[in-house]
This record gives C-alpha cells, structure tokens and sequence, in this order.
C-alpha cells in the first residue's frame, strides 16, 4: 500500500512538472505573439503618425491638387494592403517557428494516403466516416459557391457599382471642373451640389434596380463590365489624359493629332474588358467580389479629393452684411439687365467680336461690298495690334489696362489685375454708368472675393448669385457630357465636347425668379440679332447719366453656328466668312438703330476684337495677329469710312473711352484719335520711322493639358508681317485652364 502510494505520488508530482513547464512555454508564446502584435501597432502608428507632421503651406492649384489626393489615396490603400499581407504573412512564420497549430480545435478534412492495386483507398478503423464527412463537406462548399444571390443580395451588389457610377458621374469630375474653372463660369460648385447629389443617389438607386433584375451569368457579367468601365473611366482620366485639350471652342483635329494617345487608350481599355470577360466566364462568384471590392475602392480614392475640395471652398466662404461686403463675399453673375438699353444723355458703345482679324475684312467686302454700309465717320485701322492672348488675358487687360510684370507669377498677376486696376472706378467717376456684358471678364477665383468689390459695385449688370435659378435637367446633363469628356477613351472624346458657353446655358435658368427677365449672359450671337431686331434699342434717362457700354460677341470663334444672315446652324454646317459676315449685319443692325434713335451722331462707337487669328502652339507666334479695329468718335462727319495706316495697340483703348467721357485721361496714355492725329500729321519719312517704334505683345503658348505659357514679343513694323515680330525671351510659365 505505502509502495503504491509512494508511485502515484511521484506520477502525480511528475504531471505537476509537466503542467508547469507546458504553462510556462505557452505563456512564453502568448507574451511572444503579443509582443509581435504590439511592435506590428507601433509600425502602423508610426506610419499614420506622418499624417500629423506639421503642413508646408504652398499654393498649388486645386485641379492639379484634387487629382494628386486621388493618386495618393490610391496608393495609400495599396500600401495599406501590402502591409497587412506582409504582416499576415510574418505571423504565420512566428507560428510555425513555435510550433503553434493554428488550425488547433478545427475540424480538418483527413488525408487519405493509402490505396490499393487497383488505385482505390483502403479504409481503416473511422477513415469511411470520416472520408463521407469530407466528402459531405466539400458537397456543401460547391453548393454554396455555385449558389445564385438573391434580390436582396443582388440589389446591394448593385448598389455598390452604381454608386460608384453615380458618383463618378455627377461629384468626383464635375466638382473639380467647375472649382477649377470658377473665373470662366458663372456659377460656383456650391450653386449646383444639391443638383447633383440628387442626379448621382438617382443613378445609383436606377443601376442597382436594374441590375437586380438581372439572374446568372447575365447579372454577373452586367455588375463586372460596368465596374470595369468605372475603372476604365478613371484609369484614363488619371493616367491617360494628358494633352486633353481645353475645351475653349477651337476646332480640334482628334485624329491627325492624338492617333497615338487613342491607339493607348483603346489598348488599355480593351484588356481591362477582356480580362474581365475571363473572370465572368472562369470564375464567376470572384467575378462578382471583385466588382464590388473595385467600387468600393474607387469611392473611397475619390472621395477623398472631392472631401479636400469641399472642406477648401468652405473654408473660403465668407458672409456680409453691406450690399458691398455681399458682392464682395459672393458669386457674381452677369446679366443682360440693360443689354439693349442706350443713355438719352450720350453713350460710348463698345462692340467686342471675338477673333476676329484684319485680314477677315479686305475679304469680307470682296464678296459683299455692303458689309460696313452702316460704318458711317468710322476710322478703319489696318495696322492694329492687341496686347494679349487669349480671351480671358485679352478682355481683362481691356477693363485695368494691368500687363505682366516679370518677377511676378502669373496667378498673382490674374488675382490682382482689378484690384490694381482703377479704368471702372475712373469711367464711373466720370458720371457714367457701365454695363458689361461679356462672359469673360475673369473676376478671379473663388479665394479671391473682394476682386467683385472692384468690378461690381460699378456696373450695372452684375448681381448676386443668392437669386440665380438652376435648371436641374440642364446641369446634369451638362455635367455628365462634362465628366464623359475627361473620362470617356480618346477616340470617342470628340462626342461629349463642351464648350464653357454651353456650361453657362444649361446650368443657370435665369438670375431672379421675381424677374424672368433678369437672364444670365450667355454669348449667343443669333440670339441676341433676333432680340435686338424684335425688342429693339430703348432710350432710357439713365438718371442723367451717359452710357458705357461693352458687348462682348463671338464674332469669328470657333464653332461656327451662324450663317451670313445671323441665323442659328448647326456647328461646323458653315464657313468661317460666313459667320464673318453675319457678324458684321449684327453689327450693322445695331448701327442703324442708333441713328433711328437719333443717338448716332453724338456716340463714340468702337467695333473692336479681343485677338485675331491664332492657333495653339508650344513654340511662340506661329502666325501674325491683328484684331479689328473700327472708331467712330462723337460729332464725326457721316463720310465714308477713313481707312488710317496709324500703329495703334489696345494700349489707347481706356484713355479713348475717358476721353469720350470728358474725362482726364492723362494717367492711361494716348487715344486712338492723339496717335492718328499725330500720324496724320507727319511727313512719309517721318510715318515710316514712327511704324517702326516697337509695340509689345503676349504670345500664348499652350503645353499639355491646361499648362501654358506667356511669352513677351515686340512688333516693329506692319502688324501683319510676322518678320516683324521679334521675341525679347521675357516669358511667364504657369498652370491654369485656358
């Protein structure tokens, strides 16, 4: 008894050791692995600790930034996952060094390892149940992969793919083009976010009901293309869009000069299907996974861009209280208050159509010598010279007389020209009133408010966009063309080609809902021809006051939409003269009115253009430029038209509308008529060394998407002789949309 006692006491102390030692090793690998867990959080901390690191302020300009967030957010997510495989990974290594069974207390299908001659398996004690175990097993699994969703479940699949759509569609592209494009358009992504919130929940709801319906292969193969196209979508617009053109009207040869970008592009998009076709047909149920994997991603990478845009446009919101501080705290609109309206106490009229040239006239009255027949006492200046290109530098320039100033960027240079220029403040101190009709007036962006204050409070036609109504049809549907235009492959982009006019025209249904005649200016040269000849001019007392008038018109623009009648056609159906010359019956038209209401005579009228001719170039001046120019001054003789060889530049634009006015025009230079009176009056020595007195010039040069580059020339001599223009190697490099 005491022997046996003796025995189980030392088995029993032997389990006690050996319980001990198994306790100790097993709270070795718990404190090992929690080890690994803690040192694998300090390696993501620390990583996520560099999101807090203290910010670099620089400016950088919000459509290069929103798409940088995307690129950075994309591959934050990919690093992330790589992390956490590699992670995964080493802990299974930690496992195996210590022995750790990590399917311990899981049901293992047994290996069956023995068979007979005849190749079948020879079952021993327990491996036929076990064998009809697996068997049942694997019978489940199949089923359950080969198991069709629901409705429900093929709805929220669905809704995955068309939020990802919707969004894409109607938030992601369409928030970054008008944030980016906010001094071209008259209304700010604020004016339209609601619209198209709505126009993005829609679609997601309408695919996800669609493709509910769907069953199968069929279900399957809808949910991955069209995630597929998402991808495709936003693949192009990241990494395959570069040299997009801006979409400012010019005629663009898509195939003769982007071949090569649409060769890429197809190519890209053709794998992206086919390997997604593969995947539908091979593996249906990763097929579906990955669809939704994929919209969720594309969600999240960009909506944090959009995120960073929304929180920078709030952070630039401002309120007043003054109706000054609100013009200067909000969006201004331009209207056509007024547009048909001239002053019984004298008016200066200006008649700006757009690219158009010299060299168009001597062509124009070749085919019909009635075209100028309402130009009666107007000076003709042949040898014309602007003073900037494109548009949105041209007409600016005209309303401050500011130029470039080397040393500093051109962004400063756009955001402060109106602040820095006083050419409104001193027309309006010279008791005139000022209505400016011209969608490019380039008020500056949205961070730069106070630009309104100075344009403004002047004018006659600018009102807050608080009363502006929105077409909800019209901005989704220019919004999705917008969007399919950064997105859709090269070879199809031509298709969803917009035009900022087309934007302004859509979107904005008028600026008052208490006064549908309160439109937003939209530049619409047939549009404004059957206004001007069913309403008509009117006289108004204008308080006393004259009159500064400035209508801007597309005159030779790109796309031509308007035959020699001023009739509406569709694009491109008619040649430039034509438009040419529907142009100038406009223009004759609102002559002739002028002299039926007896305000002809007393009117200083210019019939101008911004910039002539011109075509994109990286490398300078490909072509001379000389935009018209027409001046008939108050009290002229109804004689022929004087055609003067005088070289005159936009330079005397704002001293000859002071002097109409009666104003001093001292600070501002010569007028148009100072520089022919003095040309007329010298000897043809004296003429040909005075033509040669250098004019400047600023040459555009477009790189790329939206990066250009102004560059300084000097004309002496004939305008229109390019031998003449010579460049000084003055040149400002900047990022903008042109």
């Amino acid at each position: 008894m005491h022997k046996r006692r003796g025995q189980n006491g030392s088995n029993s102390r032997e389990s006690t050791a050996s319980m001990a030692s198994f306790s100790a090793k097993y709270a070795m690998r718990r404190a090992a692995l929690l080890g690994y867990d803690l040192l694998a959080l300090l390696v993501v901390s620390s990583i996520l600790l560099a999101g807090f690191a203290a910010p670099a302020y620089a400016y950088v300009d919000p459509s290069v930034m929103t798409y940088t967030i995307q690129a950075l957010a994309g591959v934050a997510v990919a690093l992330s996952a790589v992390a956490g495989v590699a992670l995964r990974r080493t802990r299974k290594v930690l496992f195996k060094m210590m022995k750790i069974d990590e399917n311990a207390g899981k049901e293992v299908d047994p290996q069956i390892l023995r068979l007979d001659e005849d190749g079948e398996p020879i079952y021993g004690e327990g491996d036929r149940e076990a064998l009809e175990l697996a068997a049942k097993r694997e019978g489940q699994r199949q089923a359950r992969l080969n198991k069709q969703p629901g409705w429900v479940a093929r709805f929220l699949m669905g809704l995955a793919v068309g939020v990802v759509g919707g969004f894409m569609l109607f938030v992601s592209a369409p928030y970054e083009i008008v944030a980016s494009n906010a001094g071209s358009l008259s209304f700010g992504v604020m004016d339209v976010w609601q619209v198209l919130a709505v126009a993005a929940v829609v679609v997601a709801v309408a695919v996800a009901l669609v493709l509910s319906l769907l069953r199968g292969k069929a279900f399957t193969a809808a949910l991955l293309l069209l995630a597929t196209f998402c991808t495709a979508c936003w693949v192009q617009s990241m990494f395959i869009n570069d040299g997009l053109p801006s979409a400012d009207g010019r005629t663009i040869a898509w195939f003769s000069t982007y071949w090569d970008k649409m060769l890429v592009s197809g190519i890209v998009w053709l794998a992206l299907f086919v390997g997604s076709v593969l995947l539908v047909v091979k593996k249906p149920r990763i097929a579906r996974l990955s669809a939704v994997a994929v919209s969720f991603l594309l969600v999240f990478v960009q909506a944090v861009g959009v995120a960073s845009l929304l929180v920078s446009l709030q952070e630039d919101s401002s309120t007043g209280t003054t109706l000054e501080e609100q013009i200067a705290s909000k969006r201004c609109v331009v209207t056509t208050d007024g547009m048909l309206n001239l002053s019984k106490n004298g008016n200066v009229v200006v008649l700006l159509l757009d690219y158009m040239d010299t060299v168009y006239i001597d062509e124009m009255t070749a085919i019909d010598p009635s075209a100028l027949s309402e130009f009666a006492g107007f000076t003709f200046y042949y040898n014309s010279l602007g003073t900037m290109m494109p548009t949105n530098f041209a007409v600016p320039y005209l309303m401050t007389k500011q130029l470039p100033v080397p040393g500093v960027e051109i962004a400063d240079y756009e955001n402060n020209r109106y602040q820095n220029g006083t050419f409104l403040a001193d027309v309006s101190a010279a008791g005139a009133t000022i209505g400016l009709y011209s969608d490019t007036l380039k008020l500056g962006n949205q961070s730069n408010k106070d630009v309104y204050y100075h344009v403004g409070r002047y004018t006659e036609n600018l009102h807050s966009m608080e009363s502006m109504s929105i077409n909800p049809m019209g901005t989704a549907g220019i919004m999705a063309k917008a969007s399919m235009y950064r997105y859709a492959p090269w070879f199809v982009k031509s298709v969803f080609l917009f035009y900022t006019d087309d934007m302004n025209r859509e979107v904005i249904s008028n600026v008052s809902a208490e006064d549908s005649s309160s439109q937003a200016l939209i530049i619409d040269d047939p549009a404004f021809y059957k206004d001007l000849t069913t309403e008509r001019l009117q006289l108004v007392d204008n308080n006393g006051k004259p009159s500064f008038h400035f209508l801007h018109f597309q005159g030779g623009h790109t796309p031509w939409n308007m035959d020699e009648n001023c009739q509406a056609v569709p694009e491109y159906s008619v040649e430039l003269m034509q438009q040419v010359r529907g142009s100038f019956k406009m223009v004759n038209e609102f002559l002739r009115q002028m002299k039926e209401l007896g305000v002809y005579d007393d009117a200083t009228i210019i019939v101008m253009s911004d910039h002539g001719q011109w075509e994109g170039s990286s490398t300078g001046a490909t072509n001379a430029t000389s935009p018209i120019m027409f001046v008939k001054q108050a009290g002229a003789a109804h004689d022929p038209i004087v055609r003067s060889g005088a070289p005159i530049t936009h330079e005397q634009f704002q001293a000859t509308v002071l002097q109409a006015l009666g104003a001093d025009s001292s600070a501002y230079g010569e007028s148009y008529q100072d520089v022919r009176a003095k040309y007329d009056a010298m000897t043809p020595e004296q003429r040909a060394a005075f033509e040669m007195e250098p004019r400047t010039f600023y040459w555009m040069n477009t790189k790329g998407t939206g990066w250009s580059e102004i560059e300084e020339y000097k004309i002496e001599g004939f305008a229109l002789d390019l031998n003449n223009w010579h460049k000084t190697g003055v040149k400002w490099e900047f990022d903008t949309i042109l």
